[in-house]
């Protein structure tokens, strides 16, 4: 006998192992999915970005882009540069510059000679101008000569303010006199990032930010560059006066799609340490990268709420599965006691037979006695009030199993909640029915008659639903507080709702009405239906325990014997009657709860 309870034990402690080792493994694949998904969004949403962020930073720079070329139609730039600086010349084409200038919101634009030498400035009267300046050694200018053309984001030596250049070679005829600069700045861009909450950066051709929605990370490279780059730089002055230092980014060696990347910005970097997916697109023509950082953060969250999702739907199930053993660990116990009890009264009524025929009709009336108590206690008290709330947390389980498979989480969430409170209103409904099986006194306080109303719907709309009853449930001033039990209330307004569906069952016109009026100091429920009514050879007896009109098998007659109870309990009356136009209708009155001031006002 030991060892059987020892093998019992073990494999109950075995079952309990497989159970948490599943759950964890559930969690483990649920958040590992929820990553996935959630980094596929991340990544999708991203690309989306990019495009715009790459059409608005294209479309600043061809704002400008043909401004150089109309300075080589000018004839008085073309002389200026083909037949010396005459001071009566340059003045003329130092303001020409500057007007086109003003009108064109750049920063700056001036002429070369063939040797580098800025010939005339649009800031020719300003106290930095760039009018002399010797600027041979700048890529745009020799690109401008070599390739037609030259484009070159750095820092001004002579300004020391970072800027966008575009040149093109002005030409008399075949031959090239000179080069047109236009330098514009692109802080509107940046303040427009700034603005949108994320990390937008442009890398140049030398892996160095060009720019970014964060200041500080201004002419940090994302990479130490190489001897070669920083000879190149050094020459050009490209980042004059600025040292440049990388950026404190680690990449994480899991690769997201489509070539984008995990990292993990240092708190140093400018901004707070966290991971970041990081997607890049090249901007044709300029040989720069646009880079998209987008924070990791709410996938993370995500995770977290997938996994604890899955445990707590676990541990609902864990909790069902007790509960069922916990049921029909209680009905075997009951049945056993049923078996005795039956057992020792059949043996009391033998007796009694043998020694009085005229107890025959005591016995039936103690037989019955003993089926009120044991049907009345248990049977109206489980089997027949928490089967609504099992068939609601079956189809709340089922819809968040959909939804989950979905990643609607959100909407998942409220099911589970749903379905905790569920859980916590069927261990009230057991308690209460127990309380009303001893008659103890009710535990009376203020209720809200809509949430009632609207808590008895949602147990029954399934029902309402299938049978295609077009239900009209008017929901009364959420102010009206009545005197009762929430719970015993709502078990109450479940009956009714469910003896009205069967009772429409087969009608042409299926249609049920909830109403509630407000009379003073008490209110009034009315619940009617358009089905075939009450029998008149049932009126009498309608609150009497097992008295029903319903086929064998439909019901036990319990419902309204329970209910009339409940309500009295309340204080309060519950009545039945057929409406003159066919059909039955309920009328349930209540005590108005008293209010605050009705409270402090009443005698000690």
């Amino acid at each position: 006998m030991a060892s059987v309870r020892t093998a019992v034990v073990r494999w109950r402690w075995l079952g309990w192992v497989l159970f948490l080792g599943s759950t964890a493994l559930a969690m483990w694949i649920a958040a590992a999915w929820a990553e996935r998904s959630g980094i596929a969004r991340l990544r999708d949403a991203g690309q989306q970005r990019l495009a715009l962020y790459a059409s608005g930073l294209n479309a600043e720079l061809q704002k400008y882009d043909y401004l150089p070329t109309l300075l080589g139609l000018d004839p008085r730039v073309v002389a200026l540069l083909d037949e010396g600086a005459a001071p009566a010349r340059q003045d003329d084409v130092n303001g020409y510059l500057e007007q086109m200038n003003r009108r064109a919101g750049s920063n700056a634009i001036y002429v070369l000679d063939l040797t580098g030498r800025v010939a005339a400035a649009s800031n020719w009267n300003e106290p930095v101008t760039f009018v002399g300046e010797d600027l041979a050694y700048r890529p745009y200018f020799q690109d401008a000569l070599t390739k037609g053309s030259g484009r070159f984001h750095g820092i001004g030596t002579t300004s020391g303010l970072p800027g966008y250049y575009f040149s093109y070679p002005i030409t008399k005829g075949e031959r090239t006199v000179g080069v047109a600069v236009l330098k514009t700045k692109l802080d509107s861009l940046e303040r427009d990032w700034q603005a949108a909450d994320e990390i937008v950066a442009v890398a140049d051709e030398n892996e160095v930010i060009a720019l970014s929605s964060l200041p500080s990370w201004k002419f940090r490279s994302l990479r130490p560059l190489s001897r070669d780059t920083l000879a190149r730089v050094s020459v050009t002055r490209q980042y004059d006066g600025v040292t440049i230092a990388p950026l404190e980014m680690e990449a994480l060696p899991a690769a997201a799609p489509d070539q984008a990347r995990l990292v993990r910005l240092e708190a140093s970097a400018g901004h707070e340490a966290s991971l970041h997916l990081v997607q890049e697109r090249p901007l044709p023509g300029s040989g720069w990268r646009l880079l998209l950082f987008s924070s990791l953060d709410p996938v993370a969250a995500a995770r977290q709420l997938a996994a604890l999702a899955t445990a707590v739907l676990y541990a609902f199930l864990a909790l069902l599965a007790l509960y069922l053993r916990q049921r029909r660990r209680t009905r075997r116990e009951l049945e056993m006691l049923v078996g005795e009890r039956t057992r020792e009264l059949t043996a009391a009524n033998s007796r009694l037979v043998h020694e009085i025929g005229e107890r025959k009709r005591t016995e039936a009336e103690l037989v019955q006695a003993g089926k009120l108590a044991v049907l009345g206690q248990m049977a109206a008290g489980i089997a027949h009030e928490v089967n609504q709330p099992l068939a609601a947390l079956r189809t709340l389980s089922d819809n968040a199993r959909v939804l989950l498979q979905h990643d609607r989480l959100a909407e998942a969430d409220h099911n589970l909640a749903r379905i905790a409170h569920l859980v916590q209103r069927m261990g009230k409904i057991t308690r209460a029915l127990k309380s009303f099986a001893r008659k103890s006194p009710a535990e009376l306080a203020p209720v809200s008659l809509a949430r009632a109303l609207a808590n008895a719907q949602f147990l029954v709309e399934p029902r309402i639903k299938e049978a295609a009853i077009d239900a009209d449930i008017a929901a009364p001033d959420p102010d009206i507080l009545v005197q009762a039990e929430d719970v015993r209330l709502e078990q109450v307004l479940v009956n009714l709702f469910n003896n009205a569906v069967d009772a429409l069952a087969g009608q042409p016109r299926r249609t049920l009405w909830a109403r509630c009026e407000d009379l003073g100091e008490r209110v009034l429920v009315r619940v009617s239906d358009t089905g075939a009514g009450i029998a008149e050879a049932i009126l009498p007896r309608l609150f009497e325990p097992f008295c029903t009109d319903k086929a064998p098998g439909a019901g036990l007659g319990l419902g309204l014997a329970i209910s009339s109870g409940i309500i009295r309990d309340f204080g309060g009356r519950l009545s039945g009657h057929n409406r003159p136009e066919g059909g039955a209708e309920f009328v349930v009155e209540l005590p108005k709860a008293p209010t605050p001031t009705a409270q402090r006002e009443a005698p000690a």
